[in-house]
């Protein structure tokens, strides 16, 4: 039996990304989908109708607040944002560009592979050391690797995000 051979099917489907904190609250009326945390657990997706039309949403946001990515077939595209743009109209929804994006995930410490941190940087550097699970590589028990400088620099100079380091990926 052949391998599948990959394809792209990019132009097959709408995207739409709806974040913020009222999010559930537009977009329960329209599916028959429980939107509740119980129901629809962060980082999870669902096979649902949004407005009649057939999506797969998702349970992510890249800027820190409540959110939904619902993917359609793009013969449906229009039609599922003029009725999320209808039912938006309630909850003062407005239509962000990725810049607007790119922002809000800044300002809650979200960072971004090849924009924010590199190769050149350890998770802890990063500020992401609270991804980073003891048991995930082997190495001595210690509270935290030593911060390494910048090539060049001293480590009180090492570059950080904006200028300050984020405690906590709440907070």
């Amino acid at each position: 039996m052949a391998a599948p051979a990959p394809r792209d099917v990019t132009s097959q489907w709408s995207c739409f990304a709806l974040w913020g904190p009222r999010s559930r609250d537009l977009l329960q009326p329209l599916t028959p989908q429980d939107l509740s945390n119980e129901a629809f657990p962060y980082m999870s997706v669902r096979e649902t109708t949004v407005a009649g039309v057939p999506v797969r949403a998702l349970r992510v946001t890249f800027v820190g607040e409540l959110g939904f990515e619902l993917y359609c077939p793009s013969e449906y595209g229009a039609g599922l944002w003029l009725a999320l743009w209808e039912a938006g109209r309630a909850h003062d929804l407005v239509a962000g560009g990725y810049r607007a994006i790119d922002s809000m995930r800044l300002e809650k410490g979200y960072r971004v592979w090849g924009a924010d941190i590199t190769p050149d940087e350890t998770p802890y550097e990063g500020g992401l050391g609270f991804c980073v699970k003891d048991h995930a590589f082997p190495r001595p028990r210690r509270a935290r690797p030593p911060a390494r400088a910048a090539p060049g620099l001293p480590a009180a100079v090492r570059p950080s995000l904006g200028g300050a380091r984020q405690t906590s990926p709440c907070g």
